[in-house]
């Protein structure tokens, strides 16, 4: 059997656009299912060399397909394509998108959506229909035990049909993904997911939802073997840790910390360490992990380079909605505390929340130049569907429209509050994202970065310049690349203002 799994690509230029990684879901599940005995590859679309090859679509029995809430349209798209060259390969959706869109999913030609998590309900759906295809009968037992699968969501003589939760899967034991499967995909680093869920309850996310309030985190022991494992295929390529946060906490039902999120970072550094695994890391972590000097240096130990932290806002009145008790002087504080143990920051700013206003924007602006951070992804706040904030806008009338490919977070689709919605377009799109990758702040930032990684190696509190002076070099092609996608995104999103409501 051919199990096909697709990737759609998205609709326009984006922050990641030249250092693309496929995301990790469906490396892991045909990894475990290529171990089962199926035949596996998958396209993503993304990726130049990944385009989908409609010869084998003409011969997959099953085709899976992952998208998020921007890329939804073109796998729609694609969909009627595949029915084209295949009529009778089985059309499965996952993804964040299609977890809470489901009824849209099956209206637009997909036959089943797995919801949330699939690592155990594709299996048990992927026996389920194995044995359909020997008796090639669907009698009332074969119901019943579709309706015993948790995490669909299917029809039946027309009607909609969604099950429960999925079952809770340890991620200990998750397959470590094999990304050979991705057609034409030459990996510059790897992602490495090592956790699912959140320990914050976002009002703009819809991690909570998707994953549960349960978050849950792989040993630091198997992350190791992972480790070990790339290794081995690519050499000493760079990891990125992919989790919403490597560091977070892991807790019960009722809020009580179970594992401290520093304390399995801190075992997994040493780990690192006692296996001679010191190479290039990055990660998604708080901004409060500064609180932890000894852990950054520990860090930077074993080679962390760079981390990935949701600022958000620096405006304290939306504290409630981003989960951010930090003030602006902390803030600060910490991007410095960051910067003085040589690990480089990519901030990521949400703007447009209630409270926020022009000059917040313009705030904004003016403390990513003070603090110097290496680099700066402003994202304009996306009431995606699963979000609470979806929820509350959706019952104010705020949606402005449902046109999926503009949830990107680089379009205004929702009213705010204290200012138009052509005014926010505007303000993130021509003007913070072009002040911020001016040239002259590119070459401040790198020569800085440089200057400050030299003192550190004269005072021997470098365990790597070599990484750092690399990530400083990094950075400024990061940044000129940044600055090159800024200057094509003028044109659409000039267009785009004009269809906002004035």
């Amino acid at each position: 059997m051919l199990i096909v799994g697709i990737e759609p690509r998205a609709p326009g230029l984006h922050i990641f656009t030249q250092a693309y990684t496929p995301r990790a879901g469906l490396p892991r599940l045909l990894t475990q299912a290529r171990a089962l005995g199926y035949q596996c590859i998958i396209f993503c679309e993304e990726i130049r060399s990944s385009q989908i090859d409609w010869t084998i679509i003409a011969q997959a029995d099953l085709i899976l397909i992952s998208s998020i809430s921007s890329t939804a349209p073109r796998a729609y798209n694609i969909i009627k394509l595949i029915k084209e060259y295949n009529n009778h390969a089985v059309i499965l959706g996952g993804g964040p998108h299609f977890t809470f869109e489901y009824q849209e999913a099956l209206n637009n030609g997909i036959d089943y959506v797995f919801r949330h998590w699939a690592d155990h309900s594709f299996f048990e759906w992927l026996n389920w229909y194995q044995s359909l295809t020997k008796t090639k009968n669907i009698n009332e037992t074969d119901l019943q035990k579709l309706l015993d699968i948790h995490g669909l969501a299917y029809k039946i003589a027309g009607h909609v049909h969604r099950t429960g939760l999925p079952e809770v899967v340890n991620p200990d034991s998750w397959p470590t993904p094999d990304f050979r499967l991705v057609r034409g995909y030459k990996p510059r680093f790897i992602t490495l997911i090592t956790s699912e869920g959140c320990d914050h309850n976002c009002e703009f996310c819809s991690e909570w939802t998707m994953h549960g309030a349960q978050y849950r985190s792989r040993s630091p022991e198997k992350v190791i073997s992972d480790i070990q494992y790339y290794r081995k295929l690519y050499g000493k390529i760079p990891i990125f840790f992919g989790d919403d946060n490597i560091a977070a906490d892991l807790k019960n039902r009722q809020g009580e910390i179970l594992i401290s999120g520093h304390d399995r970072l801190k075992a997994l550094c040493e780990l690192i360490l006692q296996t001679n695994l010191q190479g290039t890391y990055s990660g998604q972590v708080r901004l409060s992990l500064a609180d932890q000097p000894e852990l950054l240096a520990l860090m930077a130990k074993v080679g962390f380079d760079r981390v990935y932290i949701g600022y958000e806002s620096i405006n304290p009145a939306n504290t409630k909605s981003v989960g951010n008790k930090l003030n602006f002087d902390q803030m600060a504080t910490q991007t410095m505390t960051f910067h003085q143990n040589g690990i480089a920051i990519h901030a990521m700013w949400v703007l447009g929340f209630d409270h926020d206003t022009l000059d917040t924007i313009k705030k904004t602006i003016e403390s990513c130049i003070k603090w110097r951070i290496g680099t700066n992804q402003f994202l304009i706040l996306m009431p995606l569907p699963g979000s609470p904030l979806r929820s509350r806008l959706m019952k104010e009338g705020r949606i402005i429209h449902n046109d999926w490919e503009k949830y990107d977070g680089h379009h205004v689709v929702f009213i705010p509050k204290l200012m138009k919605a052509w005014e926010l377009q505007s303000a993130i799109i021509l003007e913070a994202m072009p002040k911020v990758y001016n040239l002259g702040q590119t070459m401040r930032i790198y020569l800085s970065s440089n200057i400050r990684t030299l003192r550190r190696w004269l005072t021997r509190q470098a365990p790597h310049p070599d990484i750092e002076f690399k990530s400083a070099f990094i950075t400024l092609i990061l940044r000129l690349v940044g600055r090159d996608v800024v200057r094509q995104a003028k044109k659409p999103a000039k267009k785009y203002l004009r269809s906002l409501p004035k």
